[in-house]
């Protein structure tokens, strides 16, 4: 399972290196019409600086390089506006949301390293928490009772607790059967769309060496290879999200045998200290009593350091990701002047689609987190300070409800931008796209479910993955 974890492939520079594809042809087809032919060369170099940041296959550069370069772009793309022309500063919006995707794209991965810390410190309150009842439980089963009545009761957990770990280790074992082929898909579909992008580069420096037709056909040819590259990257991203769906259920199957094997543990040590210190019963009852109020304590202390973690790192970091895709997608909006109005719906609609994706997992980790607090705030015997956790619980129910509009809105977006791109046979795979995210949009659908319509793309073109 953890070899699967670390083979992953990761969807999320799918949607940026389409959208360098896009905007190379919107150079090609746009960026010289008109003004001066330095302004047009300038307008080729920063796209091929966009499509520099996907090398070798698309892996991503290094993270600082990228941000230095998508700054730098970003303020190549203000200044060389003020003398283009409205084809070439289409050209240059577009660019320039590439851009500012790419740093929001840098900030999503800050999210979602705090929302897998907020998990790890979730799972340290809520383990605190568990001591907590378990040593509270334990006090009152040595008050007032027989320790035959008690080792009942315990076998009876057990027993519980043995059924519920062997269902959850079949479905284990079905999640780790299927991820497991999923992501040898996914490697094979990586794999093809390598070999198709390396050749639209081999033919695209040959063309170079060549005459005005032959380097136009040349051309041509790489955008083939191109479109079937990106073919290949859309089925890619629609493996990968069925990985991100099926690994959950794998790494919370994990999670629940090892919490249920900490509980079987437990309930051990609670039958044979039954068993032998059937006379020290009122010590022992003390003696966890006193354990339960150290585990209060720790838990209020554990909760203090998650809500930090929450308030000073995840929710500024989420804040400041959306504030990026935010200026991104104005800057794709503001390229209307585009000779391919598809290229700037392409562009904007997969922007909003990140946004979707970011904001369907900030309200996951902000519903799971008000779901540990509520667990803090109704425990028995009640905690200190109840107050507090009402409070906090309350504050992330409000942010969960929030990010949940905004991925809603941004799948409405997305759908919006989608439906009507392309041509032909295209015009119905964006169709098909725009109606996934109106099923998202309405609730309809899940987020790492689409439609199976989807895996037919008819003329090779491009899907951007929906998390970029």
């Amino acid at each position: 399972m953890k070899q699967l974890l670390r083979d992953r492939v990761n969807p999320r520079r799918l949607t940026r290196t389409a959208g360098a594809g896009w905007v190379a042809a919107l150079v090609t087809l746009g960026g010289c019409d008109g003004g001066s032919d330095h302004l047009a060369s300038e307008v080729e170099l920063l796209q091929t600086r966009l499509e520099a940041m996907h090398t070798a296959g698309g892996a991503p550069a290094p993270e600082g390089h990228r941000t230095r370069v998508y700054n730098e772009m970003i303020a190549k793309v203000q200044e060389l506006s003020k003398g283009a022309t409205e084809s070439q500063q289409s050209t240059l919006a577009l660019i320039g949301a590439n851009a500012k995707a790419g740093l929001a794209e840098i900030e999503s991965d800050h999210v979602r390293a705090k929302i897998a810390d907020v998990t790890r410190a979730g799972s340290l309150v809520r383990s605190a928490l568990d001591l907590y009842t378990t040593q509270h439980a334990l006090a009152d089963s040595m008050l007032g009772r027989s320790p035959s009545e008690d080792l009942s009761s315990l076998d009876d957990q057990t027993l519980l607790i043995e059924t519920r770990m062997a269902q959850t280790r079949k479905t284990l074992a079905g999640a780790e059967q299927e991820l497991a082929g999923l992501v040898g898909e996914a490697a094979a579909l990586e794999a093809q769309a390598k070999v198709e992008r390396d050749q639209a580069a081999r033919l695209r420096v040959e063309s170079l060496a060549e005459g005005t037709g032959s380097r136009a056909a040349m051309i041509e040819e790489a955008k083939d290879h191109l479109i079937a590259a990106a073919e290949f990257e859309r089925q890619m991203a629609e493996t990968q999200i069925e990985i991100d769906r099926v690994t959950p259920i794998a790494e919370g199957a994990e999670d629940e045998i090892a919490r249920l094997q900490r509980q079987l543990d437990r309930i051990a040590m609670s039958r044979t200290t039954i068993r032998e210190m059937d006379q020290e019963l009122t010590r022992l009852s003390e003696s966890a009593r006193k354990q339960a109020n150290e585990a209060g304590t720790e838990v209020a202390r554990r909760f203090e350091a998650l809500v930090a973690l929450v308030d000073e790192e995840l929710v500024p970091a989420y804040e400041s990701a959306m504030s990026k895709y935010n200026g991104a997608i104005g800057d794709a909006g503001r390229a209307r002047d585009a000779n391919d109005r598809s290229m700037q719906q392409l562009v904007s609609g997969s922007i909003a689609a990140s946004m979707a994706a970011l904001a369907q997992s900030h309200a996951e980790a902000m519903g799971h987190l008000a779901g540990i607090v509520r667990e803090i705030e109704t425990v028995k015997p009640s905690l200190a300070g109840r107050d507090r956790y009402t409070q906090a619980r309350e504050k992330y129910e409000a942010i969960a409800n929030e990010a949940s509009d905004v991925f809603t809105q941004s799948a409405q977006r997305a759908s919006g931008s989608y439906r009507g791109a392309g041509s032909g046979a295209s015009r119905e795979v964006f169709t098909s796209i725009a109606e996934f995210y109106d099923g998202i949009a309405s609730g309809g659908e899940e987020m790492g479910e689409p439609d199976d319509e989807m895996g037919d793309p008819g003329d090779g073109v491009v899907e951007p993955a929906p998390d970029a």
